[in-house]
């Protein structure tokens, strides 16, 4: 069985009864690598001096194969936006302000320590550090919103919820 910790992403049909997802469950040190490839984008003078990333490769992020996603510094345009280039495999366009603000929360997420209001019920559970933040494209809906998680759900809850799984989430200990 594959450890709780670590990083995986997936597409979720459906989420909270409503919506499309891209939920990606991480760890500390894949939130301090995916804070510095935003926040490359968003100090980056031109778009062709700056590779894409990508999330779902296995490097560190990985996935079943069905949710690979492209990052990339969006050269014209003033939104970002998640398209689906073929099934699983998507291109998610970042314009340099997104980076900047992405960089920011992922950072956010990285750094919170401690329960607040929203969370009460799982520090009684002893799940000081969870805490989420969605990346909503600007074109959501229909695409899907991007959900970076930290500490809230297995690694293998997640891969059978990208199976089918019709069950909860299963949230980490």
């Amino acid at each position: 069985m594959k450890s709780k910790r670590g990083s995986f992403v997936a597409r979720l049909s459906g989420w909270e009864g409503q919506y499309e997802v891209i939920l990606i469950v991480t760890d500390d040190e894949t939130l301090k690598w995916l804070t510095a490839r935003f926040g490359r984008f968003a100090a980056e003078p031109s778009p062709s001096t700056c590779p894409p990333f990508l999330i779902g490769d296995g490097n560190p992020i990985d996935s079943d194969g069905r949710c690979r996603i492209e990052v990339v510094l969006e050269e014209e345009g003033t939104e970002s936006r998640i398209e689906e280039l073929s099934t699983g495999s998507w291109r998610w366009s970042v314009t340099r302000a997104a980076a900047g603000l992405f960089r920011d929360r992922i950072a956010l997420i990285r750094e919170f320590r401690g329960p607040s209001q929203e969370n009460v019920r799982r520090a009684k559970r002893g799940l000081l550090d969870s805490c989420h933040d969605y990346l909503d494209p600007a074109n959501h809906p229909p695409a899907p919103t991007v959900i970076i998680s930290r500490g809230e759900y297995t690694v293998e809850s997640l891969r059978r919820a990208a199976r089918g799984y019709a069950g909860p989430l299963t949230v980490e200990r």
